[in-house]
């Protein structure tokens, strides 16, 4: 099957923090960009929050065959938080094909942590996937956690 040039919205969902209250969802679109059948690029176009964390708009998402490298910034209005983000890659019907497994370790689960209320920090992340499911990729569905 051909790549598709044009990826559909990506979603992202952001969950509060587990035990202070019920998780609560706000949907919001990420906009993608295909460079040929090499790359897609996911760009954050509003800042996300999660709990007392904050990713600021201009995070990506790089989508190569097998792999992807996310770049963003992210904070917290609290000392000693972890930001905590899963990315799931769906087909054109939305369903979820391929769920992005962290090259550091740590399964299907990204973690960066948030010492000082005070900072901003520049995260990256790589993954990987099943390399045979890029083709079929329409979107992408960011769950993050604070």
């Amino acid at each position: 099957m051909l790549m598709m040039f044009r990826r559909s919205l990506a979603t992202l969902v952001a969950f509060a923090c587990i035990g202070v209250v019920p998780p609560a969802t706000a949907a919001a679109s990420v906009q993608a960009t295909c460079t040929g059948r090499d790359s897609c690029l996911f760009v954050a176009d509003q800042d996300y929050h999660a709990g007392d964390c904050t990713m600021f708009h201009g995070a990506t998402w790089t989508l190569r065959p097998g792999s992807l490298e996310f770049h963003g910034i992210v904070t917290s209005s609290d000392d000693h938080d972890h930001w905590v983000m899963q990315v799931q890659l769906k087909d054109a019907q939305g369903v979820v094909s391929a769920t992005v497994l962290n090259d550091s370790g740590g399964g299907d689960v990204f973690v960066k942590y948030l010492p000082d209320r005070r900072d901003q920090y520049a995260w990256d992340a790589f993954g990987h996937f099943d390399r045979a499911k890029y083709d079929g990729i329409q979107s992408i569905q960011v769950w993050n956690q604070c």
